[in-house]
């Protein structure tokens, strides 16, 4: 999910990956600035999919991490981290969980909120108090600004995410119906370990002939054919 950068209030450094027999460790690493606003209070590691709250802890410094059994079929699903917010709706102050975004390290002017986790994953790297112009051009927090390690794709699968790779979908009828199933296919063979892709097929799966779906995921890996999806 995208986030408009005027939407992010708080940021982090985040590393994900660590692989401890049976668990994964996502790790991140707070900032100073976020550090400050953020000790003692509650984040949480919500899945996107499902909505559920899968660990919590409460921040006393700058490197954490929350724990999660490995399950494979996990890998098809999307996370986020949020924090204790409240905003106002018709003038009354409500609670709700706001995500921590990160920027896309393709595209620094883009913030993202959510990522697939897997094992040997790079840090994402989140912060708070960038500035914007009003051409849009943002400037990143002085503690970063050096850093070249931003711009690090952050694991293969998010990689496909950030990079926003997508297949084509046209009417099942249409003059154009076989080349674009090539051009899918030929993506397909780039990507085939990518679960984005293949919830792409999923999604759009009424968009294809029976035998177009059939001749796409066959190009997938076996890896990505055992997920639940």
């Amino acid at each position: 999910m995208r986030y408009a950068i005027f939407t992010i209030l708080l940021f982090s450094i985040i590393s994900i990956g660590c692989r401890d027999n049976n668990q994964i460790k996502i790790k991140f690493q707070l900032n100073k600035t976020t550090l400050g606003q953020l000790k003692g209070k509650y984040i949480y590691l919500v899945n996107q999919d499902t909505g559920i709250m899968v660990d919590s802890l409460v921040v006393y410094q700058e490197e954490n991490h929350f724990t999660i059994p490995i399950d494979t079929n996990k890998f098809s699903e999307i996370f986020k981290i949020v924090m204790n917010d409240t905003g106002f709706i018709n003038g009354n102050r409500i609670p709700f969980k706001r995500p921590l975004g990160y920027f896309n390290p393709y595209k620094t002017n883009v913030v993202y909120s959510t990522f697939y986790i897997e094992p040997k994953m790079n840090k994402l790297y989140l912060f708070n108090g960038i500035k914007e112009t009003p051409n849009g051009k943002i400037f990143l927090p002085n503690d970063f600004i050096n850093n070249k390690n931003i711009r690090n794709p952050i694991s293969k699968q998010n990689d496909i995410l950030h990079k926003e790779i997508s297949l084509s979908y046209i009417d099942t009828n249409s003059d154009l119906r076989v080349k674009t199933i090539s051009n899918n296919i030929s993506t397909i063979k780039k990507y085939p370990y990518s679960i984005l892709l293949l919830k792409q097929v999923f999604y759009y799966k009424n968009n294809f002939r029976i035998n177009d779906l059939k001749s796409q995921l066959s190009y997938f890996d076996n890896d990505i054919k055992k997920t639940s999806l």
